[in-house]
């Protein structure tokens, strides 16, 4: 008997259980792959990013599936000594 390979595209909404039942041969391969995000593109955009001071940062994520984690960087700070005291620099040099 030839190997029959299903594509079968799956949704997920609840537990992420699937329950199988094998009738005559008993072995059975399951390939589960990260190439698609079933419905949804995969997000390839940047997954670093150092907030703005006076602009808005918008990841394009709406509607795609993300496989890593987005990290949000602190914001920029400096302190420089001055004849006054001390100056705080937050977001820029």
């Amino acid at each position: 008997m030839l190997p029959l390979e299903i594509h079968i595209p799956l949704k997920i909404v609840d537990e992420p259980v699937i329950k199988l039942k094998i009738v005559d041969e008993p072995v059975i391969k399951l390939k589960v792959s990260d190439s698609g995000g079933g419905i949804f593109p995969i997000y390839s955009g940047e997954t670093v990013i150092t907030p703005k001071v006076k602009e808005q940062t918008e990841l394009e994520t709406a509607k795609k599936t993300v496989l890593q984690n987005i990290v949000v960087e602190e914001i920029p700070y400096y302190e420089t000594s001055n004849v006054k005291g001390i100056t705080f620099i937050i977001g820029g040099n």
